[in-house]
Protein backbone atom coordinates (compact mmCIF):
# COMPACT_ATOMS: atom_id res chain seq x y z
CA UNK A 1 0.00 0.00 0.00
CA UNK A 2 1.46 3.57 -0.81
CA UNK A 3 2.00 6.40 1.39
CA UNK A 4 -1.00 7.94 -0.57
CA UNK A 5 -3.59 4.65 -0.51
CA UNK A 6 -2.79 4.95 3.53
CA UNK A 7 -3.49 8.63 3.75
CA UNK A 8 -6.83 8.39 1.57
CA UNK A 9 -7.83 5.64 4.35
CA UNK A 10 -6.78 7.50 7.14
CA UNK A 11 -9.35 10.39 6.04
CA UNK A 12 -11.99 8.15 5.27
CA UNK A 13 -11.47 7.00 9.08
CA UNK A 14 -11.02 10.10 10.39
CA UNK A 15 -14.61 11.53 8.70
CA UNK A 16 -16.43 8.40 9.55
CA UNK A 17 -15.70 8.60 13.02
CA UNK A 18 -16.05 12.70 13.36
CA UNK A 19 -19.93 11.80 11.52
CA UNK A 20 -20.58 8.95 14.35
CA UNK A 21 -19.20 10.97 17.22
CA UNK A 22 -21.67 13.92 16.34
CA UNK A 23 -24.72 11.36 16.09
CA UNK A 24 -25.92 13.11 13.15
CA UNK A 25 -29.69 12.01 11.83
CA UNK A 26 -29.54 9.17 9.24
CA UNK A 27 -30.50 10.42 6.23
CA UNK A 28 -28.05 13.32 6.85
CA UNK A 29 -25.21 11.43 7.13
CA UNK A 30 -23.98 11.11 3.70
CA UNK A 31 -24.13 15.03 3.20
CA UNK A 32 -21.99 15.04 6.61
CA UNK A 33 -19.51 12.51 5.84
CA UNK A 34 -18.69 14.34 2.36
CA UNK A 35 -18.24 17.90 4.79
CA UNK A 36 -16.21 15.92 7.00
CA UNK A 37 -13.63 14.77 4.48
CA UNK A 38 -13.82 18.23 2.83
CA UNK A 39 -12.80 19.58 5.86
CA UNK A 40 -10.23 17.15 7.29
CA UNK A 41 -8.47 17.64 3.51
CA UNK A 42 -8.80 20.85 3.41
CA UNK A 43 -11.60 22.08 0.58
CA UNK A 44 -12.36 25.52 0.09
CA UNK A 45 -16.43 26.17 0.88
CA UNK A 46 -18.08 27.69 -1.55
CA UNK A 47 -18.74 31.09 0.56
CA UNK A 48 -14.85 31.51 1.17
CA UNK A 49 -14.72 31.52 -2.58
CA UNK A 50 -16.67 34.24 -3.99
CA UNK A 51 -17.87 31.43 -6.44
CA UNK A 52 -21.11 29.62 -7.21
CA UNK A 53 -19.39 26.47 -7.12
CA UNK A 54 -21.41 24.01 -5.31
CA UNK A 55 -18.77 21.00 -3.12
CA UNK A 56 -20.93 17.62 -3.21
CA UNK A 57 -19.78 15.30 -0.60
CA UNK A 58 -18.22 12.66 -2.37
CA UNK A 59 -18.41 9.39 -2.18
CA UNK A 60 -16.44 6.33 -0.46
CA UNK A 61 -14.65 4.26 -2.60
CA UNK A 62 -16.31 1.89 -3.86
CA UNK A 63 -13.61 -0.55 -4.44
CA UNK A 64 -10.03 -2.03 -4.12
CA UNK A 65 -8.09 0.38 -6.55
CA UNK A 66 -10.81 3.35 -6.65
CA UNK A 67 -9.13 6.64 -6.39
CA UNK A 68 -10.17 10.09 -5.13
CA UNK A 69 -7.81 11.91 -7.45
CA UNK A 70 -10.28 13.82 -9.87
CA UNK A 71 -8.78 13.35 -12.68
CA UNK A 72 -8.16 9.08 -12.34
CA UNK A 73 -12.24 8.92 -11.39
CA UNK A 74 -12.67 10.92 -14.88
CA UNK A 75 -10.08 8.63 -16.92
CA UNK A 76 -12.10 5.89 -15.26
CA UNK A 77 -15.33 6.79 -16.20
CA UNK A 78 -14.31 7.86 -19.94
CA UNK A 79 -12.21 4.33 -20.68
CA UNK A 80 -9.45 6.96 -21.64
CA UNK A 81 -5.39 7.14 -20.82
CA UNK A 82 -5.17 9.36 -17.66
CA UNK A 83 -2.44 11.32 -19.97
CA UNK A 84 -5.37 12.00 -22.35
CA UNK A 85 -7.54 13.41 -19.35
CA UNK A 86 -4.80 15.90 -17.88
CA UNK A 87 -4.22 17.40 -21.48
CA UNK A 88 -8.26 17.53 -21.92
CA UNK A 89 -8.75 18.98 -18.10
CA UNK A 90 -7.14 20.67 -14.75
CA UNK A 91 -8.44 20.48 -11.32
CA UNK A 92 -9.50 23.48 -9.68
CA UNK A 93 -10.87 23.68 -6.24
CA UNK A 94 -11.72 20.00 -6.80
CA UNK A 95 -13.73 20.75 -9.75
CA UNK A 96 -12.23 19.96 -13.43
CA UNK A 97 -12.29 22.65 -15.88
CA UNK A 98 -12.16 22.05 -19.68
CA UNK A 99 -8.40 22.78 -21.23
CA UNK A 100 -8.76 21.39 -24.61
CA UNK A 101 -7.61 24.53 -26.96
CA UNK A 102 -10.50 26.67 -28.40
CA UNK A 103 -9.15 25.71 -32.05
CA UNK A 104 -9.62 22.14 -31.43
CA UNK A 105 -13.42 22.58 -31.08
CA UNK A 106 -15.58 22.44 -34.41
CA UNK A 107 -16.01 25.46 -36.14
CA UNK A 108 -19.45 26.00 -36.07
CA UNK A 109 -21.03 27.25 -33.08
CA UNK A 110 -23.78 24.64 -32.56
CA UNK A 111 -21.28 21.70 -32.83
CA UNK A 112 -19.08 23.18 -30.05
CA UNK A 113 -21.53 23.91 -28.41
CA UNK A 114 -22.53 20.12 -27.96
CA UNK A 115 -18.60 18.83 -27.77
CA UNK A 116 -18.12 21.40 -24.66
CA UNK A 117 -21.74 20.30 -22.91
CA UNK A 118 -20.99 16.82 -23.23
CA UNK A 119 -17.27 17.31 -22.01
CA UNK A 120 -17.84 19.41 -19.19
CA UNK A 121 -21.05 17.40 -17.59
CA UNK A 122 -19.23 14.21 -17.85
CA UNK A 123 -16.36 14.76 -16.03
CA UNK A 124 -18.25 17.22 -13.37
CA UNK A 125 -20.18 14.28 -13.09
CA UNK A 126 -17.75 11.55 -13.48
CA UNK A 127 -14.82 13.18 -10.68
CA UNK A 128 -18.21 13.47 -8.37
CA UNK A 129 -18.57 17.20 -8.27
CA UNK A 130 -22.60 16.49 -8.89
CA UNK A 131 -25.22 14.35 -9.83
CA UNK A 132 -26.53 16.63 -12.42
CA UNK A 133 -25.10 19.51 -14.52
CA UNK A 134 -27.08 22.89 -14.62
CA UNK A 135 -27.44 24.31 -18.17
CA UNK A 136 -26.34 27.58 -16.64
CA UNK A 137 -22.45 25.97 -16.05
CA UNK A 138 -22.34 24.40 -19.13
CA UNK A 139 -23.36 27.97 -21.23
CA UNK A 140 -20.71 29.50 -18.47
CA UNK A 141 -18.34 27.08 -20.23
CA UNK A 142 -19.64 27.44 -23.83
CA UNK A 143 -19.20 31.74 -23.61
CA UNK A 144 -15.61 31.01 -21.97
CA UNK A 145 -14.85 29.42 -25.44
CA UNK A 146 -16.76 31.99 -27.59
CA UNK A 147 -18.84 29.77 -28.83
CA UNK A 148 -22.25 30.44 -26.98
CA UNK A 149 -25.43 31.46 -29.66
CA UNK A 150 -28.03 32.48 -27.34
CA UNK A 151 -31.16 31.38 -29.76
CA UNK A 152 -29.89 27.84 -30.38
CA UNK A 153 -28.03 26.79 -27.18
CA UNK A 154 -31.09 25.19 -25.48
CA UNK A 155 -31.85 23.55 -29.16
CA UNK A 156 -28.04 22.27 -29.22
CA UNK A 157 -28.31 20.68 -25.48
CA UNK A 158 -31.62 18.58 -26.85
CA UNK A 159 -29.94 16.93 -29.43
CA UNK A 160 -27.64 15.06 -26.60
CA UNK A 161 -30.48 13.23 -26.06
CA UNK A 162 -28.13 9.72 -26.54
CA UNK A 163 -25.89 11.64 -24.25
CA UNK A 164 -28.00 13.04 -21.63
CA UNK A 165 -30.98 12.68 -19.45
CA UNK A 166 -32.82 16.23 -18.72
CA UNK A 167 -34.14 17.41 -15.69
CA UNK A 168 -36.13 21.12 -15.32
CA UNK A 169 -37.12 23.57 -17.88
CA UNK A 170 -35.20 27.18 -18.96
CA UNK A 171 -32.89 28.42 -16.48
CA UNK A 172 -33.46 25.69 -13.86
CA UNK A 173 -32.63 22.77 -16.70
CA UNK A 174 -30.29 19.87 -15.62
CA UNK A 175 -28.42 17.23 -17.52
CA UNK A 176 -27.40 13.94 -16.56
CA UNK A 177 -25.22 11.68 -18.32
CA UNK A 178 -26.59 8.29 -19.34
CA UNK A 179 -24.27 5.29 -19.23
CA UNK A 180 -22.95 5.58 -22.97
CA UNK A 181 -22.24 9.19 -22.36
CA UNK A 182 -19.20 8.82 -20.40
CA UNK A 183 -17.54 6.32 -23.11
CA UNK A 184 -18.96 8.95 -25.86
CA UNK A 185 -17.31 12.23 -24.33
CA UNK A 186 -13.80 9.88 -23.58
CA UNK A 187 -14.17 8.94 -27.37
CA UNK A 188 -14.91 12.48 -28.04
CA UNK A 189 -11.94 13.80 -26.24
CA UNK A 190 -9.08 11.55 -27.93
CA UNK A 191 -10.36 12.47 -31.63
CA UNK A 192 -10.49 16.49 -30.41
CA UNK A 193 -7.24 16.01 -29.42
CA UNK A 194 -5.80 13.58 -32.28
CA UNK A 195 -5.29 10.49 -29.89
CA UNK A 196 -5.31 7.30 -31.66
CA UNK A 197 -6.79 4.58 -29.87
CA UNK A 198 -5.00 1.51 -28.63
Amino acid sequence: MTHRETRIEQILREAAAAVAAADVPEDLRSVAFGKAVDLIVGVPTASGTGTKVEQRPRREPQKAGSSSDPLEMISGKFETQIEVIDEAFEIEDGVPQLTIPRSKLANAKNAATKQVALLVAAARQAADVEDWTESTTIRESVERYGKYNRPNFAAAISELEDDFSFSGKGQSRRVKLRRDGFKNAGTLVKQLLGKSEK
